[in-house]
């Protein structure tokens, strides 16, 4: 769904879409390290798209669909 978008043109799109994904995606502090979404080499990184500071470091999955989907294209048009 992101590949025809162009976030200068349009930046609001799928914005509707984006905070279904966050409810739908909301988890509360981890307990378990498990819980944890690693991007590269299995590693964990530190939450810094959330407000919640999370007692071990680690992205939510809605942070990490943000990480990996949309800071992507947004960083493309930032050159």
């Amino acid at each position: 769904m992101l590949l025809p978008w162009l976030p200068l043109e349009n930046p609001t799109f799928l914005t509707k879409e984006f905070y279904t994904w966050k409810d739908a995606l909301k988890m509360t502090a981890f307990k378990d390290p498990g819980q944890q979404v690693g991007l590269i080499h299995q590693q964990s990184y530190p939450s810094v798209l959330s407000k919640e500071s999370h007692a071990s470091t680690g992205m939510t999955p809605y942070e990490s669909l943000l990480w990996n989907a949309w800071l992507p294209k947004v960083r493309s048009c930032v050159k």
